[in-house]
C-alpha cells in the first residue's frame, strides 16, 4: 500500500499505454519501454508479484531487454538483497532501484480503504524493513536509489523523477511525451 501500482500505472500511461502482455512481459506502446510480469486494465495488481518467486526474474530481464531499452520491476517480492534479484540486476547495463515507503499510519490506512481493514499482521511492515535494508545495500553497491515517501509524493512526481534518472542513465534517446 506504498504506491507501487499507482506509480507503474503513471509511468503505463506517460508511454502510451499497454501494448501487449504476456505472463512475462508487458509492452507499452512506446515500446523503448517494458515491464516484468503482466498488467492488465482492471486488475488490482501485476508485475513480479503476478511469478511464483523471484528465480525466473534474471530470464524475464534478458526477454525483455531483447525487445525494449528499459525493462521496470516492481513487486513487493523485490523487498530483499538476495542472488535472485542481483542477478537479475546485473542482466542490464545500468540499473537503479526506486524505493517508495511510507509512515505505517498511512499504509495502514490506505489499507483499509482498499479492503475495509488495515495491517492484520507484521509481514507488510516487515516487507517494508526489508525494503529499506536492500535498498542501503543496493546504494552500498553503487547502483543508484531514488527514495520516496508516498505520503508526501505523488505518482506524478515519482515518475518525473524516474524519468529524470532514466533520462541520465540512457541519454536523451530516453526522453518520453
Amino acid at each position: 500500500a506504498v504506491g507501487k501500482t499507482a506509480l507503474v500505472k503513471e509511468l503505463i500511461r506517460r508511454h502510451g499505454g499497454i501494448a501487449s502482455a504476456t505472463k512475462t512481459i508487458t509492452t507499452c506502446k512506446d515500446s523503448r519501454i517494458c515491464l516484468a510480469g503482466k498488467y492488465e486494465e482492471g486488475k488490482k495488481f501485476g508485475g513480479v508479484d503476478c511469478f511464483n518467486q523471484t528465480k525466473c526474474l534474471e530470464s524475464v530481464v534478458k526477454e525483455g531487454l531483447e525487445k525494449s531499452d528499459v525493462i521496470l520491476c516492481e513487486g513487493m517480492y523485490l523487498h530483499t538483497f538476495g542472488l535472485n534479484l542481483t542477478r537479475a540486476a546485473f542482466v542490464a547495463d545500468k540499473q537503479m532501484v526506486v524505493c517508495l515507503y511510507a509512515p505505517v499510519e498511512e499504509i495502514n490506512k490506505r489499507l483499509k480503504e482498499r479492503a475495509g481493514n488495515g495491517i492484520r499482521n507484521e509481514s507488510v511492515w516487515r516487507k517494508q524493513k526489508n525494503a529499506a535494508a536492500a535498498a542501503r545495500k543496493w546504494a552500498a553497491i553503487g547502483i543508484p536509489v531514488l527514495p520516496f515517501d508516498t505520503s508526501k509524493t505523488s505518482p506524478e512526481q515519482i515518475a518525473n523523477k524516474i524519468q529524470e534518472k532514466i533520462k541520465e542513465l540512457c541519454g536523451e534517446s530516453m526522453t518520453t511525451n
